[in-house]
């Protein structure tokens, strides 16, 4: 095998300028295959964790009410992150979504923003957070200073618009998630180097000072953004956490004038669409006739409230007494319609009523019970960014006040971002196909040449003693060594044309800017990659060459010996 192998090798480098051809060729192959690998896996890396992981997570749980999705609203943080960790897998961080769009006025310039709640603490960030809140102006300690009216960090391109450097101040005008309108003051504390288009929309605020403007309580949040270990893994965890949301029946215990247990429970739309009296309410029979009421009377009711030490005072109008022999719902039921009761309900979180209760197995066995308002409804899973925004718009027409949940991933919210991955892999898989019809057209044509020349060579050495496989491993080790030595070459190439491109900055405001990290290209090599196409490369040149090898081994040597070119 010794003397084979260097036979191949001393014939490798007989026919010099032919095996250069198509060891340039290979090598040429290889390098744009590397080129075109690091830079989808560049653009991957910018998408996923450098970009898509800082505007909206991997996945996404927002609680929508009154069909205002552009600021949903969370009531209770801590179930719903109870309920997150509890089931998905993966999990690397749950964040805060607490953004608003407005309008700022700096020094005779104004420009619209995105502000957003994040945590900067150098302490806590990963080592891509840290990348991309680099500071060239300021201090991370300002960030935190309470003393400083909203302390904010704001990218140079941003600052630049506004015409502010530190320590200026830019006043905006926002919207509460009450849709309220409220102005407020903004302190410059930092400049941050710009990484991305998307990053110079945005300044940053402290979570604590974001939800005071927002008007959010300490225990409420705008939406959770989870970050996953595996990205592409998201739609699946999506529909598993969509798949064990249940809602249930929403109930207020109340206290009536010392009579208990009563119920307050939402009467769905369909009840009393011509109502308009604020505070609508069904009581039973019985609870009018102890209390004294009629309709158009006024009743005053207590409930607790779960982040609420002192008990609720609620104001109702009674507009209809009904007999519950008939409805057959819990003792001390009041129906409430549905605007006012989420109104409340919403406002003040009812504690929550274990499972076990006698209250739910009467409801159960109501023959009213569809006629009652959820705690919550769950939208269904969208599929594309144009469905959801869709879905999203159709609330606003929503004459209910219930609360809709909605499970949503990268693949929704920026399905055009994320699509940029596929053409991407695409231009690298028809790379690869081009790759591979340069080696085979190459490899046959240079064997079979290689052949013809060397038929009486062939005669020679099997007249003398070489047997058939001899024969056949001398040409495919030939084209073994070719690849290798070509591909290897490649790979060195690709690096440097890598390093050469990653070095170049470019300077653009164009939507190319997004595919920028610091302006300049991203490329992310993959040894494992590299190592695989190397491997699949060599093996489809072998592959390819041992054919006419076999058909050149199969010559007789009286034949060959024969052969005159």
């Amino acid at each position: 095998m010794g003397l084979i192998t260097r036979l191949s090798l001393r014939n490798l480098f007989r026919q010099k300028r032919r095996n250069l051809f198509l060891g340039a060729a290979i090598a040429f192959g290889m390098s744009i295959l590397i080129v075109a690998n690091a830079f989808s896996h560049g653009i991957s890396d910018t998408l996923f964790n450098k970009m898509i992981v800082f505007i909206a997570g991997h996945m996404e749980v927002d609680v929508i009410e009154n069909g205002r999705f552009r600021t949903p609203v969370m009531r209770d943080r801590a179930a719903y992150v109870s309920l997150i960790t509890s089931n998905i897998s993966g999990l690397i961080e749950i964040k805060d979504n607490l953004s608003t769009t407005c309008r700022g006025i700096g020094k005779g310039k104004s420009d619209l923003m995105v502000i957003v709640g994040v945590d900067i603490n150098m302490n806590k960030l990963s080592e891509d957070e840290r990348n991309y809140f680099s500071l060239i102006g300021g201090s991370y300690e300002a960030y935190h200073d309470r003393s400083v009216v909203n302390p904010i960090f704001i990218t140079e391109g941003k600052a630049k618009s506004l015409g502010v450097t530190l320590n200026d101040q830019i006043r905006i005008r926002l919207q509460t998630v009450y849709g309220q309108s409220q102005t407020a003051m903004l302190t410059v504390v930092g400049l941050l180097k710009s990484k991305n288009a998307y990053m110079d929309f945005a300044v940053y605020l402290n979570p604590t000072d974001m939800k005071a403007l927002m008007g959010l309580r300490p225990q409420e949040t705008g939406a959770l953004q989870l970050v996953l270990k595996k990205p592409k893994s998201a739609i699946e965890q999506a529909n598993h956490l969509h798949d064990i949301l249940t809602s249930n029946i929403a109930v207020i215990p109340s206290n009536i004038a010392g009579i208990s247990p009563n119920w307050v429970m939402c009467l769905k739309q369909k009840h009393h669409a011509s109502n308009t009296t604020l505070n609508a309410a069904w009581i039973p029979l019985d609870m009018a006739q102890t209390l004294h009421l009629t309709t158009g009377n006024v009743m005053s009711l207590t409930h607790a409230a779960r982040f609420e030490r002192s008990p609720i005072e609620w104001t109702l109008n009674v507009v209809k007494i009904y007999d519950n022999r008939t409805y057959k719902l819990p003792t001390g039921t009041i129906l409430v319609l549905d605007q006012s009761f989420y109104k409340e309900y919403y406002a003040n979180i009812p504690p929550i009523i274990p499972s076990s209760d006698l209250l739910w197995a009467t409801l159960k066995q109501s023959p009213f019970k569809a006629n009652l308002g959820n705690d919550f409804d769950i939208l269904p899973r969208s599929s594309t960014t144009k469905e959801f925004t869709k879905r999203m718009k159709d609330l606003n027409n929503e004459k209910s006040g219930v609360a809709y949940i909605d499970v949503r991933t990268m693949y929704e919210t920026a399905s055009a971002v994320v699509k940029m991955e596929g053409v991407l892999n695409m231009v690298t898989m028809i790379a690869v196909l081009v790759l591979f019809f340069i080696i085979l057209i190459g490899v046959i044509n240079t064997l079979r040449m290689t052949i013809r020349e060397r038929t009486r060579e062939i005669g020679t050495t099997r007249a003398i003693g070489m047997q058939r496989r001899d024969v056949l491993m001398t040409f495919v080790l030939e084209t073994f060594f070719l690849s290798v030595f070509s591909t290897l070459s490649g790979v060195i190439v690709g690096l440097l044309i890598i390093a050469g491109l990653g070095a170049i900055t470019i300077q653009t405001d164009s939507f190319f800017s997004i595919l920028l990290v610091d302006k300049h290209l991203h490329f992310v090599v993959n040894p494992i990659t590299v190592i695989m196409n190397l491997i699949l490369i060599v093996t489809i040149a072998v592959i390819t060459a041992y054919f006419p090898a076999r058909r050149a081994a199969r010559i007789s040597a009286a034949e060959a010996l024969r052969h005159f070119e």
